[in-house]
């Protein structure tokens, strides 16, 4: 085949003229057709919709294909709209491993086996994309991931009244790290199929990115915390709804940057979450830091959403994850025995005959660590009355002194890292029903939250119904050191 007809072809096939390529090439004996030529022909047919013929074509040249990541991403594209997923999933993840840049990723969602209604059989092939794509192992329905010490559960839920409906439930787990990122994607269809493509679309244009881009080294920023250790940034794409945002997708970064290093604790993987919308005059702006709702933070990005030039209903969701290149002693803690100690901290709360004075003392000895014992003592009560008054809301950074000192150091609640694992703990044992029935008044009572709203009455104001936020001050003992 001559070099100037070669030429017109990949002109084409740049252009998307995919019928002038059929009409050059289709008729020729396969004899004329080169490897280059055969993958121009095939990617023709394949956007053409004549499967068959490029899945015909392809095969004839295996040989050379098959360790060849275009060949591979063509034919199992064509065997997968061919409804031959598993053929398909073997040559796109083929393809995937000869060359990661290769967009097979883009289309093997399409692979899981969701045909059927059985909700076992769409949730063991959620499992089983999962842990292809991001090379793990999987155990009873859970992927585990070596490389971060981390596993991930999914799950769909369908349901079909009308049009069908698809929620993804995606909870990631780090363990021993104290941290459950927990991600819901949505999507909707005609049918089971539709529903769940879209899901997946969202899922994996979305939450999955960042984690995959986390997981394969693809960094977006670096920055340092306040202890000079370096962190790098993987960001997600950035999934919007809607139309005239007039936001580029490095914006959300460059608005949280300069506020993040406060948020940073011990730990070695912090998430975060931007999810904002607005339809008129109506804004939502919510950021999370490991799951839990950061005030100040939703305020930065409630002041960009304002500013949006949209027409209608428009929504934008983008996720980071932050990651600490520098070695650190680990937090001596698992959530398991942080819930175990928070139990306890509650009985005695909980308990008459205990002097509230003794608490600290008794705490200390039972567990044999200071830190811990203040921090328990300290949080406890306040995480409780925010519990308690769902209208106020405990300000992001709190101050902590020590006996003695003539300073305070001021924290955000996500750089101790206990705090938000003693949250964890006791949102779960009220849910469970594990501490005594006068548990949660006993641990209200001597926060400075309950004192605010009492004073508040006095004054004849109910924040209970208006709300508000407060600002903590702890005083710790002498020997306290944060982590």
């Amino acid at each position: 085949m001559d070099e100037e007809l070669k030429k017109r072809i990949a002109d084409w096939s740049y252009e998307n003229k995919y019928d002038k390529i059929i009409q050059a090439l289709g008729s020729l004996p396969v004899s004329e057709l080169d490897f280059f030529t055969a993958h121009r022909l095939a990617l023709a047919y394949n956007n053409r919709n004549r499967l068959q013929d490029s899945i015909d074509l392809l095969t004839i040249f295996e040989s050379e294909g098959e360790n060849d990541a275009i060949w591979n991403y063509y034919l199992g594209y064509a065997l997968l709209f061919s409804e031959r997923k598993e053929e398909a999933r073997k040559h796109l993840l083929k393809a995937r491993e000869l060359n990661p840049k290769v967009p097979a990723e883009d289309i093997l969602h399409y692979c899981v086996c969701y045909d059927g209604s059985s909700d076992d059989l769409i949730n063991e092939s959620l499992s089983k994309w999962v842990c292809e794509m991001l090379g793990g192992e999987i155990a009873d329905g859970i992927v585990y991931l070596p490389k971060f010490r981390s596993t991930i559960e999914v799950h769909a839920d369908i349901k079909q009244d009308g049009i069908c409906t698809a929620t993804l439930f995606t909870k990631v787990t780090l363990i021993n790290e104290g941290v459950c990122f927990i991600e819901y994607s949505a999507g909707i269809g005609t049918d089971t199929r539709d529903a769940i493509s879209s899901t997946l679309g969202d899922f994996y244009n979305g939450f999955y990115s960042g984690f995959r881009n986390m997981h394969s080294g693809e960094v977006s920023a670096e920055l340092k915390d306040s202890l000079s250790r370096v962190w790098k940034v993987y960001a997600s794409n950035m999934t919007m709804r809607g139309k005239g945002h007039g936001v580029a997708d490095t914006v959300y970064w460059e608005l949280l940057k300069q506020a993040i290093p406060d948020y940073l604790g011990s730990r070695d993987i912090t998430y975060v979450k931007l999810f904002g919308a607005k339809q008129d005059a109506s804004i939502t702006a919510e950021c999370r830091v490991n799951d839990f709702v950061s005030q100040s933070l939703g305020d930065l990005l409630h002041n960009s959403v304002a500013e949006w030039k949209n027409s209608g209903f428009a929504t934008l969701k983008q996720f980071f994850f932050l990651v600490c290149e520098d070695e650190r002693e680990p937090y001596p803690y698992s959530q398991e025995q942080i819930n175990s100690h928070v139990k306890a901290a509650v009985e005695m709360f909980s308990n008459p005959d205990i002097d509230y004075d003794d608490i600290f003392d008794k705490l200390s000895a039972a567990i044999g660590d200071a830190n811990l014992a203040n921090e328990l003592f300290g949080f406890i009560p306040e995480i409780c009355a925010e519990m308690a008054f769902g209208k106020i809301k405990s300000d992001d950074k709190f101050s902590i002194s020590t006996d003695g000192a003539e300073s305070e150091t001021k924290y955000t609640k996500w750089q101790i890292t206990s705090f938000h694992m003693i949250c964890n703990a006791l949102n779960q044992g009220f849910a469970d029903s594990i501490y005594p029935e006068n548990a949660f008044g006993r641990c209200v009572a001597p926060s400075s939250t309950y004192g605010a709203v009492l004073k508040a009455k006095e004054e004849g104001h109910d924040m209970e119904e208006s709300g508000g936020s407060i600002k903590h001050y702890y005083s710790f003992h002498k020997d306290y050191i944060a982590r």
